[in-house]
């Protein structure tokens, strides 16, 4: 088997957990003794948490990984079918931890040319140096592991030494098969029951066992074996036999970015035109444009968002809190730092994809009724968003006969601030092309329909199903917060 390793990362968290060490399906894990709970918000393992000791310098990993080459490197052509798109930042297994309130896919196993049984891994490392050299990590006071999984064939929970120690086991490597199971069951399994497999008994210079690897640990990992065929898993729990392990109570180390960052989380920024922490539920739409209004028309600003019912479907957006009267979004403001909910999109009888959408009028006269207004002078727009599907940008204008000028965002899991010019906006059956010509004529256009605007809007369209969304801060490119 071979035994390099190429790490994509990624995280989850708990189902079930278990209170004994025997398999009871079910069983919920007490707080003492998790170290990775997907259902409560976890991308990565907490390694730190219980560490008996850490070597100096050392940075917190926790990471999941997946072993891409697999059994490539002696001929096989098995790999792991994830069931969502992964993440295109740092941590592009995170999605699939989302999806899955844990790690889940299926096996491919093909043998290929193997001598042996095919196989595929995932796993997490538990720290690593400050260029991401994998470190060993003393972390034998857990008393051993516990987790939550479900899988269709046998799983055999490996303790990773690294490479050089890995090489000279021969890859036989202290472990501990978890039977298979078409529901989440929970197990313990001491240090003292990891094993090296029999095929390794007459290795008597490199006797080696669970306790004693506990205090080196590089990384664990579930390794799937076994003839050709495609096979489910789940992996839900990750936590230690000890309740609340008596680790060290002072040690240095360096958590990266991303260990700190929160995922699905507006960053509560200022925005020249928006900062929902002062401005509640309005957009102060007429800075830098209210000199070029006509004196009947005021600023509106508020936000507002529809679904497809008119149209057959049965979509709607979730909020967390409740909304205030009028169907307010200043309680979501407050709390989130800008809107934040859940897109369900349900189809419904309508013939194209679900859809909802939220945005905010730029004007409004005297009555109260919708007006469009200049706002050529804005030269773009920026905003902070996240997105768990990706998402369209439109500026709704008064003539609309050639079309509404718009962006698409990709779906991110960290919320970041994006900035368009006019130049940069697309159009219906617009070619694609990057030239200079393209941004001149787009920015002529833009300009010219951002004369007679009428709101900002935002569409979350794709498949059935529920998706977190945020907007964040608004800026105009160009001026400062704070600048008129």
């Amino acid at each position: 088997m071979s035994g390099a390793v190429a790490l994509a990362f990624m995280a989850c968290s708990k189902d079930n957990g278990v209170g004994g060490t025997s398999t009871e399906p079910n069983t919920v894990y007490a707080d003492e003794r998790a170290l990775w709970e997907p259902l409560v918000g976890d991308f990565h393992v907490n390694t730190a948490r219980f560490a008996l000791s850490w070597p100096k310098g050392a940075i917190e990993d926790g990471r999941w990984f997946w072993e891409i080459q697999n059994d490539t490197e002696d001929g096989g052509i098995s790999y792991i079918e994830w069931p969502t798109k992964l993440g295109d930042d740092d941590d592009p297994l995170a999605p699939i931890v989302d999806a899955c309130h844990g790690i889940c896919g299926t096996a491919v196993l093909g043998k290929g040319s193997l001598t042996y049984t095919p196989f595929v891994s995932v796993g997490f490392s538990v720290a690593k140096d400050s260029v991401g050299n994998p470190l060993p990590v003393n972390v034998s006071n857990w008393g051993g592991v516990c987790v939550s999984y479900s899988s269709d064939v046998a799983l055999r929970l490996e303790m990773d030494l690294g490479d050089s120690m890995n090489e000279n086991l021969r890859f036989g490597l202290p472990g501990f098969e978890l039977t298979a199971t078409d529901t989440v069951v929970s197990k313990c399994v001491r240090w003292l029951e990891f094993k090296r497999p029999a095929w390794t008994k007459d290795d008597h210079d490199w006797k080696i066992d669970g306790m004693l690897a506990a205090e080196q640990l590089v990384a664990m990992r579930f390794v799937i074996q076994a003839p050709v065929g495609e096979y489910k898993f789940n992996i839900k729990y990750i936590g230690t036999v000890e309740e609340n392990p008596a680790g060290i109570s002072d040690f240095e180390y360096s958590p990266e970015p991303w260990k700190q960052a929160k995922y699905y989380t507006l960053n509560g920024g200022n925005g020249n035109m928006w900062t929902p922490a002062n401005d509640g539920d309005r957009v102060s739409t007429s800075l830098y444009s209210k000199d070029v209004w006509p004196e009947n028309v005021e600023e509106d600003g508020r936000w507002y968002w529809n679904t497809d019912e008119n149209d057959g479907g049965k979509s709607s957006i979730e909020w967390p809190v409740t909304l205030g009267a009028d169907n307010s979004l200043e309680s979501v403001v407050r709390e989130y730092f800008g809107l934040r909910g859940v897109a369900s999109l349900k189809r419904g009888s309508q013939q194209s994809a679900p859809s909802v959408s939220l945005g905010f009028n730029i004007a409004k006269d005297s009555a109260g009724n919708t007006v469009p207004a200049d706002v050529s002078d804005w030269n773009g727009f920026c905003f902070e968003y996240f997105s768990q599907t990706p998402l369209k940008m439109e500026l709704v204008v008064e003539d609309s006969a050639d079309g509404l000028p718009f962006v698409e965002l990709p779906q991110i899991m960290l919320a970041k601030s994006v900035c368009f010019s006019w130049g940069e906006f697309n159009m219906p059956n617009d070619v694609d092309e990057l030239s200079k010509e393209r941004k001149i004529r787009m920015e002529k256009w833009v300009e010219s329909v951002s004369k007679k605007m009428v709101s900002v809007r935002f569409t979350i369209q794709a498949d059935d199903g529920d998706y977190k969304f945020g907007i964040g801060a608004i800026s105009v490119p160009g001026r400062r917060y704070g600048e008129n």
